[in-house]
């Protein structure tokens, strides 16, 4: 009797306790899905603070490459460069060689500028921070050459007025047997008139523009591309030309190249451009396999700690029927006695 009645008891109790783990996993369980959500929303966040970031920083270097023109002209050497109208004014050494010396001086400083040179609408003049280039066609092929691009395009590229920016193409500095992928910035001076008077143009590695956009961690893995409002590739990284589907100013999950990219899109207007990154798959799992690890390690700590206390608290309670059940077993033990005698007594009879 006593057997049954402690096990009976002990079991009772100890499912009673047991509501303390399940109501644990019943907590924790929605605070995981929470704290995944929340989780890839910081991804998002993150990945969108990136992409402002290397907004802002493209933009400046725009804006600096835009001082530096309005700078340079405004001297007095470009302006008597400018309004030459032959190449004589090659022959005035002392004039050259401080307006190379003062373009050499305005860029160096630049981080993301490779190489920059100046034309001059009236006389065809070109000048770089090394020399100067009495025609285009002394200057183009040989001190600069883009791929598969010819004298005649070249020329018609640096006659217009308004700011450019064009797509990366791989380009020859200095008659080299090979070239890199460059960023080609068009910056032309309008002088009160509205005259064009020439323009400065300056080569960003590809590599460069991308490093404004994308942290070092990103760039191995990670998507990055610039498009233009007419759909022209500007700048790229690991990317294909593939038509993404998120519109502007938005973050979201995209299939690209069978890999789930988190994607994030701004437009910058004063580029008339759309900025894309995705963020690389083993990134952002590495980041949600961290969270369920600690998830997953708490749950297991917590079900396992409150199961322990349960049974603590179970054998507690028992130790404290102890003394009664001790009572009933002597009071049973006493009623059996008292049978014995009676039988033994009927027996007799």
């Amino acid at each position: 009797m006593r057997k049954r009645l402690f096990v009976r008891n002990w079991i009772r109790r100890l499912l009673r306790y047991l509501c303390i783990p399940v109501g644990f996993f019943l907590i924790v369980v929605p605070l995981y899905s929470l704290m995944i959500r929340q989780t890839i929303q910081a991804q998002s966040s993150s990945a969108m603070e990136m992409l402002a970031i290397g907004t802002t920083q493209f933009e400046r270097c725009l804006s600096n490459i835009r001082s530096t023109t309005n700078k340079l002209f405004s001297e007095t050497e470009y302006t008597l460069l400018a309004s030459s109208y032959d190449n004589s004014i090659l022959g005035d050494y002392q004039t050259l060689t401080r307006a190379s010396k003062s373009l050499q001086d305005k860029t160096y400083d630049s981080s993301v500028i490779t190489y920059s040179y100046i034309t001059f609408e009236r006389n065809g003049i070109i000048l770089d921070d090394r020399s100067a280039y009495e025609s285009h066609s002394n200057f183009y092929p040989g001190a600069l050459e883009y791929e598969d691009v010819s004298q005649e395009e070249w020329d018609a590229q640096n006659q217009i007025d308004v700011t450019t920016i064009k797509p990366a193409h791989v380009v020859k500095l200095m008659h080299s047997s090979y070239g890199n992928s460059y960023v080609t910035v068009y910056q032309p001076y309008v002088n009160t008139a509205g005259r064009l008077c020439g323009a400065m143009t300056v080569l960003i590695k590809e590599k460069d523009v991308v490093s404004m956009f994308l942290s070092q961690q990103w760039r191995k893995e990670g998507l990055f591309c610039l498009i233009s409002d007419d759909g022209t590739i500007l700048a790229g990284n690991n990317y294909d030309g593939t038509t993404l589907s998120l519109a502007s100013d938005d973050t979201g999950w995209e299939t690209y190249q069978g890999k789930r990219y988190l994607m994030a899109t701004r437009y910058v207007a004063s580029l008339n451009a759309t900025a894309v990154i995705g963020m690389p798959p083993s990134l952002y799992e590495a980041g949600l396999l961290a969270v369920q690890r600690a998830i997953c390690l708490y749950l297991i700590v917590g079900v396992l700690g409150c199961v322990l206390i349960s049974v603590c608290m179970t054998l507690e309670d028992m130790n404290s029927l102890r003394p009664m059940l001790d009572t009933l077993d002597e009071s049973d033990l006493a009623s059996r006695k008292v049978l014995n005698l009676s039988l033994i007594h009927i027996s007799e009879m």
